[in-house]
């Protein structure tokens, strides 16, 4: 499964080894995490297919408002590829959800009173768009 979220990303003309090495950490880590991510990802494209649903308009009418693409055939384009990014980062809570003993968040920070991005997440959007 790792392989697949990596050849993904070389879809999007990244570096050919852009998140290698997290994708690598994480599915060591936790390799059900990875298989989620893959699930949500199919899951998602086959709802934003099935014409019955008509999600994908749904999602273009509400994309075409933010006024950051330049067409709808655009915004057709590059969802799927919108929907991994999702996928692939939708989890920026999990330590959080799944810390079960009481102690305290390893990235908490006392000043602003919130948790913050797992360490993870703070290296590995700046490596994606390196």
């Amino acid at each position: 499964m790792p392989e697949l979220i990596k050849e993904y990303i070389q879809l999007s003309g990244k570096s050919k080894h852009a998140l290698y090495k997290e994708i690598d950490e994480m599915f060591e880590k936790d390799p059900q995490r990875i298989t989620h991510i893959v699930s949500t990802f199919f899951f998602g494209m086959a709802l934003l297919n099935n014409k019955r649903f008509r999600i994908e308009q749904s999602i273009i009418y509400e994309i075409e408002k933010l006024k950051v693409f330049d067409s709808e055939d655009k915004i057709k384009n590059d969802l799927p590829y919108l929907w991994f990014l999702a996928t692939l980062f939708h989890d920026l809570g999990y330590i959080t959800e799944n810390n079960k003993d009481g102690k305290e968040m390893p990235n908490f920070r006392p000043e602003t009173n919130i948790v913050s991005v797992p360490e993870l997440y703070t290296k590995v959007y700046k490596e994606y768009y390196e």
